[in-house]
C-alpha cells in the first residue's frame, strides 16, 4: 500500500523526535539496527525500507506503519517494488517489528504475508461510516 508519496517521508534517526514515543522508536530502532532505512513521514506514519539486487536486477522492499484510532493500533503494510504485497491491522506493534526487519531482510513473500496475517486483529466498525 504506497502510503502518498514516498518524498513526503523524512530519514530517520536516534535522538530525532517521533509522534508516538517509545513504540514507534522501538519500531524504527530494529529496523536501523538491521541495516535498513527507517523513516518517519505525514500524519504519525513511520517504517522502513531497503534494497536488493537479485539477479542484477535492484529490486526494494518498504514496510509503512500507520496509526489507526485512538488507541494503539497500527496498520502494516508490506510494498515490494512499490506494489502492495499485504495490509493487517495489529495491536503489537513489537512482534509487526520483528516481521517487518524480515520482510525488508528478503524473507519470501509467502512466509513474510502468512506472519502478518497471525498477528492481524479486527478493527471494530464505525457506525456512523455505515449510516453515512
Amino acid at each position: 500500500m504506497n502510503n502518498g508519496n514516498s518524498n513526503d517521508r523524512n530519514t530517520w534517526e536516534p535522538g530525532t523526535p517521533t509522534k508516538f514515543g517509545m513504540a514507534d522508536e522501538g519500531f524504527l530502532r530494529k529496523i536501523l539496527r538491521s541495516g535498513h532505512v527507517a523513516y518517519t513521514g505525514p500524519i504519525g506514519l513511520f517504517g522502513g525500507k531497503s534494497k536488493q539486487q537479485v539477479g542484477g536486477e535492484s529490486h526494494s522492499r518498504s514496510v509503512d506503519v500507520i496509526h489507526r484510532g485512538l488507541s494503539r493500533r497500527w496498520e502494516i503494510c508490506l510494498d515490494e517494488d512499490d506494489t502492495s504485497v499485504a495490509s493487517e491491522f495489529v495491536d503489537n506493534l513489537e512482534a509487526a517489528a520483528i516481521i517487518a526487519v524480515h520482510w525488508l531482510n528478503g524473507v519470501p513473500k509467502e512466509d513474510a504475508i502468512a506472519s502478518l496475517a497471525k498477528l492481524a486483529i479486527q478493527m471494530p466498525r464505525n457506525p456512523r461510516k455505515e449510516d453515512g
